[in-house]
């Protein structure tokens, strides 16, 4: 069975003729291109538009909600699968593998929220990332030696032992997050409600505040 319509956005319920055992196709064709069929088939869903506007209510299965439902569906799994194939951002797809994350927008401030961003990321203005793209006189190691990645910010430098300590303590406590690593701190896991994420993310504020990496963009002097 081959339907061909003019407007791409006309609504044929497939599921339920597949489910009849007809094979369908939705096919769309451009208008006044002189296409053997295409006229017929203008008349035919004109026709069907006007018989819909005489069908009771109960015959109307089909809703703007239903379509507006599906569309959004079907562009959510579209924008899923290119978020899981794409080669970019994996740094970023390691913390926050899927689309549907909901992300708490310029919290506690502005500022922080941009900090988040940056760990989340990796496109930062740590050591590590300034040396990977070249930035004159940058190397990638912090004061204490090692790469400065997120990670080695946030959890292995031990000029932050301290500060670390603390912050690992108060989310442990407050939130009940055990395995702390950058997804579980700068993300919304599942079953957190809304004011356990934020009392992380004010912690984790606090700690990068404390630690002063981020006040300007050259590494403050550590001891």
């Amino acid at each position: 069975m081959v339907l061909t319509a003019r407007r791409p956005y006309l609504i044929f319920n497939i599921e339920h003729l597949r489910q009849k055992g007809l094979n369908v196709i939705v096919a769309w064709t451009p208008g006044h291109a002189n296409i053997v069929g295409n006229d017929e088939a203008d008349i035919l869903a004109k026709t069907a538009a006007e018989e819909a506007k005489e069908l009771p209510p109960e015959n109307n299965v089909i809703t703007l909600q239903d379509v507006k439902q599906a569309a959004y569906k079907s562009t959510g799994n579209k924008w899923q699968r290119r978020w899981e194939i794409s080669e970019r951002g994996r740094d970023l797809y390691e913390k926050i593998p899927t689309t549907k994350h909901s992300i708490m927008y310029d919290f506690p401030t502005k500022r922080h929220f941009s900090i988040f961003a940056q760990l989340r990321t990796g496109y930062t203005e740590l050591n590590y990332y300034k040396n990977r793209v070249g930035q004159t006189n940058a190397i990638e190691s912090c004061n204490c030696g090692a790469p400065e990645t997120p990670q080695h910010f946030l959890l292995e430098c031990p000029y932050y032992e301290n500060e670390r300590e603390d912050m690992l303590h108060q989310i442990s406590k407050e939130v009940g997050v055990r395995n702390l690593n950058l997804a579980t701190m700068l993300t919304r896991l599942d079953g957190e409600n809304t004011e356990e994420t934020k009392a992380k993310l004010q912690t984790v504020a606090h700690y990068i505040d404390r630690t002063g990496r981020f006040n300007t963009a050259v590494p403050q002097s550590q001891s």
